[in-house]
């Protein structure tokens, strides 16, 4: 039976590592390393419309340094159409695609994760809260890197119910 799990990042090595113990006398069962995923996960999971200082974050996580620049693209599933143009959000840290229905993300060479920035826009008198599902959906640029299973996640843009 497994007690506890340690997860870390090695500084220097590229690698996520999980140690595993087991409830008995707490020995080392398991070590699994994983190399060359990408994830996304939510650092800040909501923004408002009322207060724009109030940004919602999401991170863009690879278990290995990027060799190269590593572009990762990713699905936007909204109750609106996003964009700044149109929508209820802006996003700086990545790039929106055609349509707000996408994003790509650009992890620098050397580094291992990008954070973007969710700034909440007044939208068209809605009065409900509105989530966004962000779905990791391909990486370019190295084909060693795969995508996790922590392969979405997902912000709500609270409305202030006001006309913009």
């Amino acid at each position: 039976m497994v007690n506890r799990i340690n997860l870390s990042k090695l500084p220097g090595l590229s690698l996520l590592v999980f140690l595993i113990f087991s409830s008995c006398e707490d020995q080392l069962v398991e070590t699994v390393v994983i190399r060359n995923q990408v994830s996304i996960f939510s650092t800040d999971s909501s923004a408002s419309e009322a207060t724009p200082s109030d940004t919602a974050k999401i991170t863009v996580f690879l278990t290995d340094y990027a060799p190269d620049d590593l572009t990762v693209d990713i699905s936007i599933n909204a109750d609106t159409v996003t964009g700044p143009e149109n929508g209820d959000f802006t996003v700086s840290g990545g790039s929106l695609g055609s349509g707000s229905t996408s994003m790509s993300v650009t992890i620098p060479q050397g580094e291992d994760f990008r954070v973007v920035t969710i700034t909440a826009v007044t939208g068209d008198g809605d009065v409900d809260n509105e989530t966004c599902v962000f779905t990791l959906e391909s990486v370019s640029a190295d084909p060693d890197f795969q995508i996790s299973t922590m392969d979405n996640t997902s912000i709500t843009i609270i409305d202030n119910g006001l006309s913009p």
